[in-house]
């Protein structure tokens, strides 16, 4: 692999394969590596070729993730760090952190509390109603509604978390993104 110096310097958060293929993208177009940086020593982004990995397992904290982002900023002064989240959280943390970010510093992303709201999915589905933006029909479940009540579609069902963020702040045992249920029955269990 040959590898070039480019004005630019990306960085991605996260360690799943959605670093990777950020990573994948830069070398393809212009044969550089990418810093990832995530929680854990795994995925493809760890040990990869393309990639330079460092772990943390605070990585989506702002107090870890903005010292990283001033010492490169520091070490490649003359190059554009493009930080580039590679999930929920650590879009939102470079978000929070944008207004801290050296002048060499790019974070592509609207301000947090913006962030925040959209990130929502309540807020996010009656800003798609607001604006005549089709989404999937969608049921707000919350603390004293009926679990057995009826849905105005039909199985199999997509189950998700409103707030993703909250939601893998409190990990447990059979913990998924989304749980598709198939039935009426299955949805009991």
């Amino acid at each position: 692999m040959e590898f070039q110096s480019q004005s630019f310097l990306p960085v991605a958060f996260g360690g799943d394969i959605n670093t990777y293929s950020v990573a994948r993208a830069f070398y393809e177009a212009y044969h550089v590596k990418t810093r990832v940086y995530g929680k854990y020593p795994t995925g493809p982004s760890y040990n990869s070729k393309i990639t330079i990995y460092q772990d943390d397992t605070r990585m989506d904290q702002p107090e870890v993730m903005l010292p990283i982002l001033k010492d490169l900023a520091a070490k490649h002064k003359k190059k554009k760090i493009l930080a580039i989240g590679c999930g929920d959280s650590y879009v939102a943390t470079l978000s929070q952190l944008k207004d801290q970010l050296p002048e060499n510093v790019i974070a592509p992303y609207i301000p947090f509390e913006l962030m925040d709201s959209l990130q929502q999915k309540e807020r996010f589905y009656e800003l798609c109603d607001k604006h005549g933006i089709d989404h999937p029909a969608t049921v707000i479940f919350r603390k004293g509604m009926d679990p057995n009540m009826e849905l105005p579609f039909k199985y199999p069902i997509i189950l998700k978390p409103s707030n993703g963020i909250a939601y893998w702040e409190h990990p447990f045992d059979t913990q998924e993104k989304v749980y598709t249920i198939r039935s009426r029955e299955q949805r009991r269990i």
